[in-house]
């Protein structure tokens, strides 16, 4: 599978709900209901993790449909993941009544959007280096980055 060992081994010590749970997690539900046996599932969540280390290489939690949190070091990381997918970097001020009425619309695209762009929040408060590193002056900011580039496609 090409997975490393403890992802396998956390895999098959998963029993039937467990595995289920996963799948519909990861939004996979046709899955869940098109598979008979235990081992079905396993294989199908298997094949989803194999998608989802080709999503992000990184192995940092950026899962298709989620925003994942990521400090200053963990953002640079994923910006230069070998993977074609997109980066959405949403920069915000975690506590801010604007980010907190944000956040929503932020969660429904990633959903939306699934596996076409990889999405991650980045709290400036928490990672002061960012403002500076990035030229940003207002919160929140949206940045396209480029696959495996990293390169600035659009900022809004």
């Amino acid at each position: 599978y090409g997975l490393p060992q403890d992802v396998l081994m956390w895999v098959y010590g998963l029993g039937r709900r467990r595995l289920m749970e996963e799948l519909d997690q990861r939004q996979c539900h046709h899955k869940v209901i098109s598979c008979i046996d235990v081992q079905g599932l396993r294989e199908a969540l298997l094949e989803e993790l194999q998608n989802e280390q080709t999503y992000s290489p990184t192995r940092q939690g950026v899962t298709p449909g989620v925003i994942q949190s990521l400090s200053a070091e963990q953002l640079q990381t994923e910006m230069a993941a070998d993977t074609v997918v997109p980066l959405l970097v949403s920069f915000v001020e975690a506590r801010s009544p604007r980010y907190l009425r944000f956040r929503e619309q932020l969660a429904a695209a990633a959903r939306y959007l699934l596996r076409t762009i990889r999405v991650v929040v980045v709290d400036v408060t928490e990672n002061p280096d960012v403002v500076g590193d990035f030229g940003i002056t207002r919160f929140p900011t949206l940045i396209w980055a480029q696959g495996r580039t990293g390169v600035e496609m659009a900022r809004e």
